[in-house]
């Protein structure tokens, strides 16, 4: 994994208040939970028994997905620190009981945040840089590791009533997990596709709402990276979801090709671009 002692050094400088998100380029906070509904729309997407290609984010998008029983979950990020979090949550899931995951991620219980007892229960399990990163982390005692470096949406600190966080649906994820084979990228979605191999096809493609953090260059040439560059990746049957927040803006670059969508909670959307436009949802 990546430059390991930068990415440390970086970490460090954002829990001690040194350093800001806007000034480390391609760095970032790493995001705890989702802020989306992912529950109200991926049981539209063909998962089961498929192979994903997702945004890694706070890891809810991989066991979201991991609850459907895919065969491969290709999951990548620019944010180098999101790969940190992702494989941490990922790794806890398979391996801590259903409450305790829930108090540890998303504060079920108001005192087991990111608690270093729960990290102590996992930390064998983790990839070598990985535990190296978060031994460190923890290590430093005299910091709150949720209050710089970990971005928290307070609306959302409760989310078990996603459907992998139920309690029944926990424990199929777990099973699921053992069987599923996730990689992992540090890179753009630009990037990503020269990263994996060509003859790779996805079934269904989670890209979150990344395009309301672009630039403007960057957004004008998104649409037509789907089309033309994506799509080859697709299968025939491929779709793919992006969630933005303009979804209810008229004329921005997406209305090029994203002419169906899914009706989720609170009068949003989520855009779909389908392989073969004649499925309909």
């Amino acid at each position: 994994m990546r430059d390991l002692e930068k990415d440390i050094t970086v970490a460090l400088k954002l829990l001690d208040g040194g350093e800001t998100a806007n000034n480390l380029g391609n760095y970032n906070l790493m995001y705890g939970m989702t802020n989306e509904n992912i529950d109200s729309y991926f049981k539209y997407f063909p998962i089961k028994d498929s192979n994903v290609l997702t945004v890694l984010g706070s890891g809810d998008f991989v066991l979201q997905s991991a609850l459907f029983n895919p065969k491969k979950i290709y999951a990548f990020d620019y944010n180098p620190l999101s790969l940190y979090m992702g494989k941490l949550k990922i790794t806890s899931l398979s391996n801590l009981e259903y409450h305790e995951f829930i108090n540890c991620f998303y504060n079920a219980n108001k005192e087991g945040y990111f608690s270093i007892k729960y990290y102590k229960k996992v930390r064998d399990y983790l990839d070598s840089n990985v535990k190296i990163f978060w031994d460190t982390i923890y290590s430093n005692k005299e910091y709150d590791i949720t209050s710089n470096l970990i971005m928290i949406d307070g609306s959302n600190k409760n989310r078990s009533n996603d459907s992998f966080l139920s309690n029944n649906n926990y424990y199929l994820t777990k099973n699921n997990l053992k069987n599923i084979d996730i990689k992992y990228y540090c890179s753009d979605v630009f990037d990503i596709l020269s990263k994996i191999s060509n003859d790779k096809k996805f079934d269904s493609v989670f890209l979150s709402n990344i395009f309301d953090w672009m630039n403007l260059k960057d957004k004008a040439k998104y649409p037509l990276f789907i089309k033309r560059d994506l799509s080859k990746y697709l299968t025939d049957n491929g779709m793919v979801c992006v969630r933005s927040s303009v979804n209810g803006y008229k004329d921005t670059p997406l209305d090029i090709i994203f002419k169906d969508y899914i009706d989720i909670k609170n009068k949003d959307k989520v855009l779909v671009y389908k392989n073969k436009k004649e499925n309909k949802i």
